[in-house]
């Protein structure tokens, strides 16, 4: 059995403060790396006969079980892996505190991603100003290098500074990163640029005809250059956003080539994940999920009970040429899946040549969702907060975030195109059996 334990101290220096009562932005603390065997074994369990009358809060029955068969179709995601050495879910590392959390980016030499708040939430100080914090609330933006496995905060880097950053995804041309900030004190948030060289930080748009964003939290983009992100009111309920929101909870659409902001759905309570499929290239518009975690009232203000906004997975199409230009609106918003009181539908990713949508679930795990099928097909027993794979065919790794643990696990991603021939062909070699 191979076991590596690291531990690297990530010092913050203490900043100067003219208040003696507040506290420090800065904190040490350690992080404890851990590389677990690479021969789990996952136990796949088939419940396609139960339905949606499958329970996975069953512990009592399905305790032992790491992947469930919702539909025969996942049956291709898990063929095709070695059962010896990567056929179950790996604990990759492990953390004291809650930093694996938002935001994943993976490139082909590092996975980004952003911590949870971390320092005493519960009772923020106020004073300073944007460049000089004092606040006992902060978040860190985190880099693994996947070669060396080697965890490193990148946050003092990044200048300018970012506010409180939460989702990221890559730019357009998939060579730097577009991170959200969610603000702080008075200072509303934002979407910015960062080099992956120099980290220099760049803003893209911070308000909406002048009014600044609440704390914008999930992003995706398009090939052309189509941002797409949520932007609840979380900040203002977790004390690090000051005042009233100047905007309602809505999920916006910004073209970086025009520099035009449209709402695209505005009847969420607390928009959260935001996942796209943009299937233009063959003709079929695009697709977006969103996620609203409007059920969700612990440590925040109490929601409504009207059943619609309440902890739901969403979806809106739109068949245009435009993706969701505002030309082509209005567009439905479907109701898919809910997820019931004490849970959040969050980080959500599709992969699109598959047609699959993975998202996550921070009470079940991560559920593999058919977009042709309209229907959950799959589930990894494994809670998570966010996940991170490659757009590529075949078995690839998934990254899963999961406050303190980061896991990994392999799905063989089959390409949708290629899968209908086959389905085609066995057809027709039935007919000639028949003749």
């Amino acid at each position: 059995m191979y076991e590596q334990r690291q531990s690297i101290m990530v010092a913050l220096k203490k900043k100067n403060s003219k208040h003696s009562s507040v506290l420090s932005l800065a904190t040490a603390f350690s992080i404890f790396i851990s590389c677990l065997p690479l021969y789990a074994v996952a136990k796949t369990c088939d419940v396609v006969a139960e339905g949606t009358t499958f329970d996975p809060n069953n512990k009592k029955t399905y305790e032992s079980c790491d992947i469930f068969i919702l539909d025969p179709t996942f049956q291709q995601m898990i063929d095709g892996r070695n059962k010896d050495d990567n056929s179950g879910k790996q604990e990759l590392l492990t953390n004291s505190r809650k930093i694996f959390h938002e935001g994943p980016v993976l490139f082909d030499d590092a996975l980004y991603f952003t911590t949870n708040r971390l320092g005493e939430p519960d009772t923020p100080v106020w004073g300073g100003v944007p460049d000089d914090l004092y606040l006992d609330q902060y978040i860190d933006i985190m880099k693994l290098d996947l070669a060396t496995n080697t965890l490193s905060n990148i946050t003092k880097s990044i200048s300018p500074k970012l506010l409180m950053a939460n989702g990221m995804t890559k730019t357009a041309d998939g060579k730097n990163i577009i991170a959200l900030s969610q603000g702080f004190n008075t200072t509303g948030g934002g979407i910015y640029e960062i080099n992956r060289e120099s980290l220099v930080s760049t803003p893209i748009v911070t308000s909406f005809y002048g009014n600044p964003f609440n704390s914008p939290n999930d992003i995706e983009i398009t090939h052309d250059g189509i941002i797409f992100f949520s932007d609840p009111v979380y900040g203002f309920e977790q004390g690090f956003r000051e005042g009233l929101p100047p905007l309602g909870s809505n999920v916006y659409r910004y073209d970086t080539n025009t520099k035009r902001q449209t709402i695209v759905a505005e009847r969420l309570q607390r928009p959260n994940g935001v996942a796209l499929f943009d299937d233009r290239k063959n003709g079929n518009g695009c697709q977006i999920f969103l996620s609203d975690s409007g059920f969700e009232e612990k440590d925040q203000t109490a929601r409504g009970f009207n059943g619609f906004g309440d902890s739901l997975l969403y979806s809106k199409f739109d068949k245009g040429d435009g993706c969701f230009a505002p030309e082509d609106s209005p567009w439905v918003l479907q109701p898919l899946i809910p997820v019931g009181s004490g849970g959040i539908q969050d980080g959500m990713k599709v992969h699109t040549s598959s047609k699959t949508l993975l998202y996550c679930d921070n009470v079940h795990g991560m559920w593999i969702f058919s977009i042709p099928l309209n229907r959950n097909i799959g589930l990894v027993n494994q809670p998570c907060t966010q996940l991170i794979f490659s757009q590529q065919d075949g078995l690839q790794t998934i990254y899963i975030l999961d406050e303190k643990k980061l896991f990994t696990i392999k799905l063989n991603f089959v390409s949708y195109e290629t899968e209908e021939p086959k389905k085609k062909l066995k057809k027709s070699e039935k007919k000639i059996k028949r003749k």
